[in-house]
Formats: structure tokens, C-alpha cells, sequence
């Protein structure tokens, strides 16, 4: 079997060597889709980092709101806080309830009103600001996940809790000792 042009070994040769030609060029091909490939996950790696990032938060205030609806698993409007009338362990469950709040949804949803530090991070060290922010957040409770709420109560709580407590959070944080640039 030739061609008339070689032995048969060079025409075995020749057709070897068209198709390591036409594999090169499908490797190359292939490569050249694998390099785009990878380009594009090199630009979705910031995305997915912020999706993981918007998950947790997501998943995080998703806890929040389960443990406050649990402990008013009745639908009851939520008494203020007597921090002074608490057992060290109940101080401590509420303090952290507290916190999840003011960094899962109040900080999130409302931190334009915050911007000049007017909530400073060493809040839980200041009294008055652990009794306004707990009572904002009782109040903030009763508003939104109580059973019997009213659009009334949300509006109150936007036109004069939530004013009236950053107003009392600026006196609060003057001269704090927490903060070295005062």
C-alpha cells in the first residue's frame, strides 16, 4: 500500500505525521479554552468571596432573628430589660443577644445614621449605652417580629427611638475613655 511516491513506512510516516498535526492543533485549541477558562475564574474569585461573605451574614442574622423569635416564641410584645435584676448567666445571654443585634441588623440596616461614631465599638463598656441600645432594641422587636404590630410602632421607632437614642449616644461616647484620639 503507497502512493507511488515512497515505501509504505513513508507513507505511514506522512499520515502520523498529518495527525499530530491535527491533534497539535486541537491541543492548542483546547489549551486556548482552558486559559480562558481560567481567566474567568480568576475574575469570579472576588464574587464568590462576597457571596460566601453575604452568605454568613445572611446565615448569621437569619440566627439572630430565630433566637429573638424563640425566646418570644409567643408572639408577646417583649418587656424592657432590668439589667440590674438579672442573673450574671441571664447579663450574659442578653448582653449577647444584644450584641448579635447591634451588629447583625441595627449596624447593617441603620448605619448611615451612625457614621460620625456615634456607636462606638467599646459600647458594651458604657452602661447608658448597653440600657439605650437595649431598649432600642426591645422597642425594635415590638415593632417588627411581635405578633400584634402595628405600622405605627416601626414609625415611632424610626422618627423617635432610634433619633432620640443617638442623640443620648453622643453624650454617652464625650470623652470616652476607650477611645486614645479624645
Amino acid at each position: 500500500m503507497t502512493t507511488g511516491k515512497g515505501t509504505p513506512r513513508d507513507d505511514l510516516v506522512t499520515m502520523l505525521a498529518v495527525d499530530v498535526g491535527k491533534l497539535g492543533a486541537r491541543v492548542d485549541n483546547v489549551s486556548a479554552k482552558v486559559s480562558d477558562i481560567e481567566r474567568q475564574v480568576g475574575e469570579l474569585a472576588p464574587v464568590a468571596g462576597t457571596v460566601s461573605e453575604l452568605r454568613d451574614r445572611i446565615t448569621a442574622i437569619a440566627d439572630t432573628l430565630t433566637r429573638m423569635n424563640n425566646r418570644n416564641s409567643g408572639g408577646e410584645p417583649q418587656k424592657t430589660w432590668s439589667w440590674t435584676g438579672m442573673s450574671p448567666e441571664e447579663h450574659a445571654e442578653r448582653l449577647d443577644e444584644l450584641q448579635s443585634w447591634v451588629a447583625e441588623v441595627l449596624v447593617p440596616q441603620y448605619g448611615d445614621y451612625l457614621r460620625d461614631q456615634t456607636l462606638k465599638p467599646c459600647w458594651p463598656h458604657h452602661p447608658a449605652a448597653v440600657n439605650e441600645l437595649a431598649w432600642l432594641y426591645v422597642e425594635w422587636f415590638n415593632a417588627y417580629l411581635a405578633e400584634e404590630r402595628r405600622t405605627r410602632d416601626a414609625a415611632d421607632w424610626h422618627d423617635r427611638w432610634l433619633p432620640g437614642v443617638i442623640t443620648r449616644m453622643k453624650v454617652v461616647f464625650r470623652g470616652c475613655p476607650h477611645d486614645p484620639g479624645e
